[in-house]
This record gives structure tokens, sequence and C-alpha cells, in this order.
């Protein structure tokens, strides 16, 4: 189905061209519709002139609302400019798994489900690589052989499935695998042996704790490196790929049911949905796809066990993060009831204490000075309509 999908997508681009890696295709009706919205501004920007000059302040205030909308209006024409099919990058996908598990002497069904979602160009061309390793691993270390699929009365055929679809205004990827799943046992025992937990500890790590070990740097189960197994590179580095991306990376896995790798991934990197905060004086956005509530907290609620502050929300404990001793701000500490944001990241929650709620807006992402890119809370900076800066806060490496 797959292979089939993506031939008779790539005739549709052959007949019309040959197109470079940076180019991008646009339907010559999205041109008209930014030359329209450009020509409507330039009529509300003369509009605003003349109703200065006369003072009719509501008519300001109307034409202000007007030229208001119609850039957001252009803003989301350019995003779509951008947007490209996720079929048009990852095209070799059905080749490659095709001949990796040939290579490994393996029989695999891919399937792709959800080619036509569309997602910011960049952000495809940075996701190739993770998830080329994501589907190489799963043929090497997920699917077992014929042989052993037949006595574990399994298909003889591995299935692996490659799905992409939207979701309030992110795109979830997952690439699945009936195969094998992962053995908390063995890779306990792996981590015990690359002094990641002493024996003792090691009895008492919940199964999620155990598994979370296939994400530290060097890890891995399998003695033998090559081409196939990602040459060592583990799923740190997809992980890590993806914090940068802005998205967020999880599985789920169950041993001889199989393994899915979870990619949650903003649309675009360039503008996203934030929400604003005050900690100390200075203004802060954290990234609305990361925030799960808002609540006051009474200071009467929150407890602290082995020097570590936290409180129970619907009977789920929540650590807490005081910001404004993270970042070094003033007036942090207060009585009575704290502004707190509620993020969830990876399936890991934290309170965040503020200062100040102040309301949720679009945002555009700039990247960091070079002199703050080694400050690992922030993933970057952004101009607030006031033209003062405000930094993002990198929530996976707060929580």
């Amino acid at each position: 189905k797959a292979i089939n999908f993506m031939d008779e997508k790539k005739k549709t681009v052959k007949k019309s061209g040959i197109v470079r890696k940076s180019d991008i295709r646009v339907n010559i009706k999205k041109l008209d519709n930014l030359q329209n919205l450009l020509s409507e501004l330039v009529i509300a920007k003369e509009g605003l002139k003349g109703f200065v000059k006369t003072g009719e302040r509501e008519s300001i205030i109307s034409e202000t609302e007007r030229i208001a909308n119609i850039v957001s209006a252009l803003q989301d024409e350019v995003m779509k400019i951008r947007m490209v099919p996720i079929w048009q990058v990852f095209e070799r996908f059905p080749r490659i798994v095709r001949d990796t598990a040939k290579e490994l002497g393996k029989d695999v069904d891919f399937e792709i489900k959800g080619g036509d979602i569309e997602l910011d160009r960049s952000m495809l061309e940075n996701l190739a690589e993770p998830l080329l390793h994501l589907l190489r691993n799963s043929i090497y270390h997920g699917l077992e052989r014929a042989e052993e699929r037949k006595n574990l009365g399994k298909p003889e055929r591995g299935h692996l499935i490659f799905e992409a679809e939207r979701q309030r205004g992110i795109v979830l990827i997952k690439v699945s695998d009936d195969g094998r799943g992962m053995d908390t046992q063995k890779i306990l025992k792996r981590a015990i042996e690359m002094g990641l937990v002493t024996q003792e500890k090691a009895k008492v790590l919940t199964e999620r704790e155990i598994l979370d070990f296939i994400f530290v740097s060097g890890f891995s189960t399998s003695n033998i490196v090559n081409e196939v197994s990602g040459r060592g590179v583990g799923l740190d580095v997809v992980k890590t790929r993806l914090r940068k991306l802005g998205g967020t990376f999880d599985f789920k896995a169950e041993k001889n049911i199989g393994t899915t790798f979870i990619l949650k991934i903003p649309l675009t990197m360039a503008i996203i949905k934030a929400f604003l905060v005050k900690i100390g004086k200075e203004t802060y956005a954290i990234p609305l796809t990361f925030v799960e509530e808002t609540i006051e907290l009474n200071q009467k609620f929150i407890k602290t066990i082995h020097s570590k502050e936290l409180f129970v929300l619907r009977d789920e404990v929540i650590p807490i993060k005081r910001l404004h001793k993270t970042f070094g701000s003033e007036n942090g500490d207060k009585e009575g009831l704290y502004p707190v944001v509620i993020i969830n990241s990876e399936s890991k929650k934290a309170a965040l204490i503020t200062s100040e709620f102040l309301d949720h807006t679009d945002i555009v992402v700039k990247t960091l000075p070079r002199t703050l890119t080694d400050i690992k809370e922030f993933a970057g900076v952004t101009l607030l309509s006031d033209g003062k800066p405000a930094l993002i806060i990198d929530v996976p490496n707060i929580v």
C-alpha cells in the first residue's frame, strides 16, 4: 500500500519538472490570496493615515482592528505556503524499509497512513533522519524473523506502520511494529553493566523507570553496531532532536506484542501559541502545547519530602518548580495563593509557580543569542507587542 501510494505521488511530481530540496511548489491560488491580502493592507494603511489626521478615535480603533485581521490572514497564508505533504520528504522510506528488512533476512509489510498530512518543510527535513532511525530500530530490534514469529503464533511477515495525523495545532506521528516489544530484564541488566543504576536501587525501579534507560546516551542492548542498528546512535539523539524542534518523544512497549514510538510536533517552528506569565518582574512564554491547566495554589497545600516540594491535585502527586529561583528573579516567595501553571511533557507533570498570569497569544520564535544557547531552560526568544523580548521556556528540560 505504502509503495503504491508513494509511486503515484512521485509520478505527479516528475511530470511537472525537477524540484530542488530547498524549493517549495506553490499553488497559484495561494499567491493570489497573498496579493489580495496585501492590497487590502495597503488600502487599510492609507485609511488609517487619514483617520489619524482627522483624529476620529472610533475609526482609528476600527481600522486598527481591520489591519490586525489582515495581518493574521497573511500569517495564515504564509504558513500554508511553507506546508508540504509528508510523503514529499519521506518518499524514500518504503525503499529503505524494504532494503533493511532484506539485509536482515526479515519479511516486513510497511504501511504509511496520513501521507497527505502537511507540515512545515524545514520541520520535515529535520525529522527525516530521526524517523529513519526509528524505522531501522523497529526492524532491527523489534521485528522477529519469520520462524520466530511462527513459533509465537504471529503472522510470519512483520507489520511496520508509519502513521501521521493532525491534532489541535500539532502533528502526531507514530512508528509502530508488532514485534517483540521491550524486555525490561534485559534493559535493566544492561543498565547495571553500564553503571547507570546499582543492584540495590534496581530492585525498587518501576517498569517505566527501567524502560526510560533506553533514552540514556550510548545505551543499547545490542553488542553489534552497524549501519542498520544505527551506528551506536541511540534514542537519546532522537529525543534531543525532537526537543529542539519544539516537540516531544515517547513510546509504549509490551513484551511480544510490539512497540509504538510517539512523536508530537508543532505544525511550524516559526509561530506558536504560547501562554505568557510574569516571573518576578520579567515576562516569559510557555508553549501552549505543554500547558495542561492553570490554578491558584494555597501555600498550606504544599508539602516538602526529601527537600522536594510537591502537592496533590485530584489524587495525583505533582512536583513543584519555583521558577523565580531557577531564573534568579526577585519577589518570588509570598504568602497566600500562587498562580501555578500545570505542565505536561512526555507524561511527566510539574507545577510551575509564577508571579502572575498574563495572556495567551501567538508568538514568533527566534533563536537564542549565542551567549544564551548553553542555558538549557530556554528554547528561544520572542518579541512582545510592546517590543520587549521574552524568553521561551524549554518545558521538557524544566520537567
